[in-house]
Protein backbone atom coordinates (compact mmCIF):
# COMPACT_ATOMS: atom_id res chain seq x y z
CA UNK A 1 0.00 0.00 0.00
CA UNK A 2 2.86 2.37 0.76
CA UNK A 3 4.30 1.67 -2.71
CA UNK A 4 0.94 2.59 -4.25
CA UNK A 5 0.87 5.88 -2.34
CA UNK A 6 4.40 6.72 -3.47
CA UNK A 7 3.42 5.93 -7.04
CA UNK A 8 0.38 8.21 -6.79
CA UNK A 9 2.47 11.03 -5.32
CA UNK A 10 5.14 10.56 -7.99
CA UNK A 11 2.52 10.51 -10.74
CA UNK A 12 0.83 13.64 -9.37
CA UNK A 13 4.19 15.41 -9.08
CA UNK A 14 5.14 14.47 -12.65
CA UNK A 15 1.82 15.70 -14.07
CA UNK A 16 1.96 18.90 -12.04
CA UNK A 17 5.54 19.55 -13.15
CA UNK A 18 4.49 19.11 -16.80
CA UNK A 19 1.56 21.51 -16.32
CA UNK A 20 3.80 24.12 -14.74
CA UNK A 21 6.45 23.68 -17.44
CA UNK A 22 3.85 24.13 -20.17
CA UNK A 23 2.43 27.23 -18.49
CA UNK A 24 5.90 28.75 -18.10
CA UNK A 25 6.75 27.90 -21.69
CA UNK A 26 3.59 29.61 -22.95
CA UNK A 27 4.32 32.66 -20.81
CA UNK A 28 7.83 32.87 -22.23
CA UNK A 29 6.51 32.57 -25.80
CA UNK A 30 4.05 35.38 -25.11
CA UNK A 31 6.75 37.66 -23.68
CA UNK A 32 9.06 36.93 -26.62
CA UNK A 33 6.30 37.69 -29.13
CA UNK A 34 5.38 40.94 -27.37
CA UNK A 35 9.04 41.95 -27.21
CA UNK A 36 9.46 41.31 -30.94
CA UNK A 37 6.45 43.50 -31.71
CA UNK A 38 7.84 46.27 -29.50
CA UNK A 39 11.25 45.99 -31.16
CA UNK A 40 9.66 46.26 -34.61
CA UNK A 41 7.71 49.34 -33.50
CA UNK A 42 10.84 50.95 -32.06
CA UNK A 43 12.79 50.23 -35.24
CA UNK A 44 10.03 51.69 -37.40
CA UNK A 45 9.94 54.80 -35.21
CA UNK A 46 13.74 55.13 -35.35
CA UNK A 47 13.64 54.83 -39.14
CA UNK A 48 11.00 57.56 -39.37
CA UNK A 49 12.98 59.84 -37.09
CA UNK A 50 16.16 59.22 -39.06
CA UNK A 51 14.43 60.01 -42.34
CA UNK A 52 13.02 63.20 -40.85
CA UNK A 53 16.42 64.27 -39.53
CA UNK A 54 17.99 63.58 -42.93
CA UNK A 55 15.34 65.68 -44.70
CA UNK A 56 15.88 68.53 -42.23
CA UNK A 57 19.65 68.33 -42.68
CA UNK A 58 19.34 68.27 -46.47
CA UNK A 59 17.05 71.32 -46.32
CA UNK A 60 19.54 73.12 -44.05
CA UNK A 61 22.45 72.37 -46.40
CA UNK A 62 20.51 73.56 -49.46
CA UNK A 63 19.49 76.71 -47.62
CA UNK A 64 23.13 77.42 -46.73
CA UNK A 65 24.15 76.78 -50.34
CA UNK A 66 21.51 79.21 -51.60
CA UNK A 67 22.61 81.88 -49.12
CA UNK A 68 26.20 81.32 -50.20
CA UNK A 69 25.24 81.78 -53.86
CA UNK A 70 23.29 84.96 -53.12
CA UNK A 71 26.17 86.64 -51.32
CA UNK A 72 28.98 85.70 -53.70
CA UNK A 73 30.90 88.59 -55.05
Amino acid sequence: MLGSTHFQVDEYSRKRTEEISEAVSESIKKVVAETQVQQQQLLADANLRTASMFRNFRFFVRKKQMIGLLFRH
